[in-house]
């Protein structure tokens, strides 16, 4: 992303910050958090779909139901860091190797991906694995998503001064991931289950 979008975010964010603390200050006191952290340049999921899917299938069908087991987080890391470069011709490092590494582990676990591409002041989106549903919680609000495909988004104005406390939810047949925007722009960075 440029500079200029970037900042055209940034001042984004920064009008929609000062508008709810101005709402807050007229209707009275309520907790006003910002987030933490930025939402994701880079798309994981669209990454693998169109750099390596061509070999390991969609979702990395082709890799088998035993992919990952034994594999440190040291190794999965080298894995997928050597693929990049190597065979998907098109090398990753720092915060995308991390997503992309955080978006192999959701394969191994079984569990779908969430990732926060874009705030533009007054919609939320980002990426989830297919076949989820999403949703956002503030304290006891909940909100759904919209999923269009491997896409997610929410308008999200209401809750802009609470953002910081913003968990996005995806179930995909029961199987349930959380992503609080408070701590990450994607989901699964834990390290691998022993």
């Amino acid at each position: 992303m440029g500079n200029n979008k970037a900042s055209q975010i940034g001042q984004h964010l920064l009008i929609t910050f000062s508008i709810g603390a101005a709402c807050c200050m007229v209707l009275g006191s309520c907790q006003h958090v910002a987030p933490a952290v930025q939402p994701l340049t880079y798309k994981p999921i669209e990454y693998f779909e169109f750099n390596c899917a061509r070999c390991h299938g969609s979702y990395g069908s082709s890799y088998g139901d035993s992919f990952g087991e034994g594999m440190s987080d040291p190794e999965l890391i080298e894995f997928v860091g050597e693929m990049a470069a190597g065979p998907g011709q098109s090398a990753i490092e720092g915060p995308e190797l991390d997503a992309q590494v955080a978006f192999h582990r959701s394969l191994v676990i079984n569990s779908p991906f969430i990732a926060w591409t874009g705030w533009d002041g007054e919609t939320l989106s980002g990426e989830v694995t297919a076949g989820s549903t999403v949703k956002a919680q503030v304290g006891k609000q909940v909100f759904d998503a919209v999923v269009k495909g491997e896409q997610w988004s929410l308008n999200a104005l209401s809750i802009a001064s609470s953002l910081g406390n913003a968990v996005i939810i995806a179930d995909q047949n029961g199987a349930i991931s959380q992503l609080k925007l408070s701590e990450s722009a994607f989901s699964h960075r834990t390290a691998l289950p022993e």
